[in-house]
């Protein structure tokens, strides 16, 4: 009889299945109330597209949550032999090549999640029909949503079962690993934001893609679109396979990693935090590093009063203790062992300080000239004045604003001050260009305000403000580029305590270009003033416009605009009065924009 290697296990499948058996069990059953009972048991379902919105609200809601917690699960079940010497020993010990016990094991974690997946999803089938809807396609995107992100989190935790050697490693690196891109640059951000005079970042993270599941969480991916008639939803459909697609082929690359390094793997390692002798060094910095930055900025809002330029030293004394207890917390886990105070140990966590002062000294002194840049007039294409993305092109505007930007720099002591004085007033000024090769410059700066500081003609609020209130971009501010009567899903006219007015789409549009836009020109309505300096406030009326438009134009999405009417826009008041709404003086004094 000729001799075959094989690349599966039966008897180790059979065993590993069976000892899981409490873990597919619970998913098994979470998975059944959740699909074939709510199917049977809901009268809810009036029509089949109820019932498919259901089940594929069901899948975006939560593949990524279920195959986050559910991958870990697996990965620690399928490969616990790793952890524990006596069982470690046994398994290599076994006549069994080792791409033949990885292939077993890695294969047992997948059956624990595809199994179920199957079996719920012809139950549900069989539950769907028994109601007389048929929803097979709905299950299968359901099965295939399941199964790739189960792939990608599953191959995940065994790559980082086969570099731990500790059974209590492997979660809490899984976790961190998942989220140190997000955290790693919300920390950054914020040093950064202390130190380097005029940093803003609008929000989106560069790699928040390096934690799939905060990813899918913040971006809202998958999602279920709904087409939905006057009265009763018409249609549904899934969208975000792009991205499940390329975290399952990302995980078939983990797996295949995973493979490699489990070839190398010491079974004498079981016992060790980090079980590959050549990632123990990158596991000790990694675990240096990201303390000095947790840590250090903990301790620093906890001891420093208020995170700024004039408290640099402070802040780094704590970054650098925060390194302390990284580097030697980690050595102890490395060694397990305490006596970790040795001579070469002092002086590599010596020369991780002078890593960390040095970075830190980069950024304070500004050393690439962040700080320092500001883009020349004929590179820029166009210039916003607000966190949002409100674009001009106007020459005039652009000049003006590189104008009062280095004006601003040339001030940097008086606008500096504003923000580290806690006493003091100031409002935020936001600055970004979007320049000609397709870039953008996003710049924040904290303007002094208040009684006796901006009532002078020259002062930066005054200057900002008047920019800021420019009648063209005041209009731009408040109402998207380019709209037409078919961009406007609806327009709410109404006075405090009366009953308010819909327009339709043409009479909205007619009213927005003929009366609106004029008075945002020539009147204070739309204008928002950021200082103190006014000798008179202007007069708000409770008359007040909700208009929401189906896009926000090359932005995309939709946009929602809310106007208070004030008492010298005399185009919008007569329109009012011309639908027998009689607006009054507001009663309160103060209207923020």
């Amino acid at each position: 009889m000729k001799s075959r290697t094989s690349c599966c296990n039966g008897a180790v499948l059979r065993r590993t299945l069976f000892r899981s058996l409490p873990l597919w069990g619970s998913y098994l059953l979470c998975w059944l109330v959740v699909l074939p009972v709510m199917i049977l048991s809901q009268n809810r379902w009036q029509n089949l597209v109820d019932l498919r919105e259901y089940i594929l609200q069901t899948t975006a809601g939560s593949c990524h949550f279920v195959a986050f917690v559910y991958g870990l699960a697996a990965a620690c079940v399928a490969f616990s032999f790793l952890y524990h010497s006596r069982s470690a020993n046994f398994f290599g010990a076994l006549p069994l090549r080792r791409e033949n016990l990885f292939v077993t094991c890695y294969l047992a974690g997948l059956l624990l999640s595809f199994g179920p997946n199957l079996l719920v999803a012809l139950l549900s089938l069989l539950a769907g029909l028994l109601r007389g809807m048929l929803v097979g396609t709905e299950l299968a995107i359901w099965l295939a949503a399941q199964s790739l992100t189960f792939v990608f989190y599953y191959s995940f935790a065994v790559l980082l079962a086969m570099v731990v050697g500790h059974v209590a490693a492997l979660p809490g690196l899984y976790v961190v690993l998942n989220f140190t891109a997000i955290a790693m640059e919300s920390l950054i951000r914020a040093l950064l934001d202390c130190f380097v005079y005029g940093m803003w970042f609008d929000g989106n993270f560069w790699f928040d893609w390096a934690s799939p599941l905060y990813y899918a969480l913040a971006e809202g991916t998958p999602e279920v679109h709904s087409v939905w008639g006057e009265l009763e939803l018409l249609d549904c459909y899934f969208e975000g396979w792009k991205q499940l697609l390329i975290l399952a082929a990302v995980g078939v690359a983990f797996a295949a990693l995973a493979f490699w390094f489990f070839r190398r793997r010491r079974m004498e390692s079981a016992g060790d935090v980090i079980a590959v002798r050549h990632l123990k060094p990158v596991f000790l910095y990694g675990f240096t590093f990201g303390c000095s930055l947790v840590l250090g900025y903990l301790l620093a809002e906890m001891l420093v009063s208020g995170i700024g330029t004039r408290n640099f030293v402070p802040v780094l004394l704590c970054m650098l203790a925060g390194a302390f207890l990284g580097y030697f917390v980690g050595e102890m886990m490395l060694h397990k062992s305490v006596r970790v105070f040795r001579k070469r140990h002092w002086a590599n966590w010596a020369v991780t300080c002078v890593v960390i002062a040095a970075a830190m000294l980069c950024i304070r002194l500004d050393v690439f000239g962040y700080s320092r840049y500001i883009p020349l007039a004929e590179d820029v294409e166009a210039v916003s004045l607000t966190y949002g993305e409100s674009y001009t092109q106007d020459p005039g505007m652009i000049e003006e604003t590189l104008v009062l930007h280095q004006e601003i720099l040339d001030r940097r002591a008086e606008t500096e001050l504003a923000g580290e004085n806690s006493d003091g007033w100031y409002n935020c000024m936001y600055l970004r260009y979007r320049l000609k090769n397709g870039k953008t410059v996003c710049r924040s700066y904290e303007l002094p305000c208040g009684p006796g500081i901006d009532s002078a003609p020259d002062s930066l609020v005054r200057q900002y403000d008047a920019l800021y209130n420019d009648p063209d971009y005041t209009v731009l501010r408040n109402l998207p580029q380019n709209y037409t009567a078919r961009d406007i899903e609806s327009c709410y006219l109404y006075q405090s305590g009366e009953e308010g007015i819909y327009l339709s789409r043409q009479e909205a549009y007619d009213f927005l270009k003929t009366v609106v836009e004029p008075d945002l020109r020539d009147s204070s309505m739309g204008k928002v003033y950021h200082g103190s300096y006014l000798e008179q406030e202007p007069v708000w009326m409770d008359a007040y416009l909700e208009i929401c438009f189906t896009k926000a134009t090359a932005q995309g999405g939709d946009r929602n605009v809310y106007l208070t009417v004030t008492q010298d826009a005399e185009r919008t008041l007569a329109y009012f009065e011309s639908l027998g709404l009689h607006p009054q003086v507001e009663e309160w004094e103060e209207k923020w924009g």
